[in-house]
């Protein structure tokens, strides 16, 4: 087998881990692509095309999905599921908690998190002012 054959492999190789690596921590995986720290996984992740060569970085939620269901259930019994269930569907675009988008988790915690501090101040929810 020649070096040049060889040389292919292995750099189609190197392409393909790479591109497994990236995929996997844009899914949620915990292998992040080589090089990245535990946190620079959960704040970004990079999805690579091999075929086409192109690299598109897309942000992530920097609370989880888990913290986010915790905060929504206190919503829940603090002021009954219609208020959950209006976060859910104005803020997380979703008809239920498990399909809001990895994209908008932040927006519904601080949605949450901003209905709850309404009820800690005992005002009127009017943070405006």
């Amino acid at each position: 087998m020649s070096d040049l054959t060889i040389n292919a492999i292995v750099a189609a190789i190197a392409a393909n881990t790479a591109a497994l690596e990236a995929n996997t921590a844009a899914l949620g995986g915990k292998a992040p692509a080589a090089g990245k720290t535990e946190t620079a996984a959960k704040t970004t992740a990079a999805k690579t095309t091999a075929a086409k060569g192109k690299t598109e970085t897309v942000a992530k939620s920097t609370n989880t999905r888990a913290s986010m269901q915790s905060l929504l259930n206190d919503v829940k019994e603090a002021h009954g599921s219609a208020a959950a269930k209006e976060i859910i569907s104005n803020v997380g675009e979703a008809a239920k908690m498990a399909d809001i988008a990895e994209d908008k988790i932040d927006a519904v915690f601080a949605a949450a998190k901003k209905l709850l501090a309404g009820d800690d101040e005992g005002g009127d929810g009017d943070d405006d002012i």
